[in-house]
């Protein structure tokens, strides 16, 4: 990939400038459009981590309560629940 050029700047009331054309201008916007929908998808994957966060410890609580049917020997549905989610028979 080719190394961009350095930009072309300009001082106008002792304050610089970088000078785009157009079509550097709309490349840059296009730019700024996709950063801003990629960040908004982030956003929503965050908050439906948390959702599922706070499911999966709802079940920890259940399961720290409920009573194993087997015996230990990790065939009943709590048992292997517990070892799903990484707690053992």
């Amino acid at each position: 990939m080719p190394k961009a050029p350095p930009p072309r700047r300009a001082t106008f009331d002792g304050e610089e400038f970088i000078l785009l054309s157009p079509d550097e201008y709309e490349r840059l916007d296009a730019s700024r459009r996709q950063v801003g929908a990629a960040l908004a998808r982030v956003r929503q994957v965050s908050h439906a981590l948390g959702t599922a966060r706070t499911a999966l410890d709802a079940v920890d609580a259940v399961l720290a309560d409920a009573g194993c049917a087997c015996a230990g020997t990790g065939t009943c549905a709590v048992c292997r629940i517990r070892a799903a989610r990484g707690g053992g028979p």
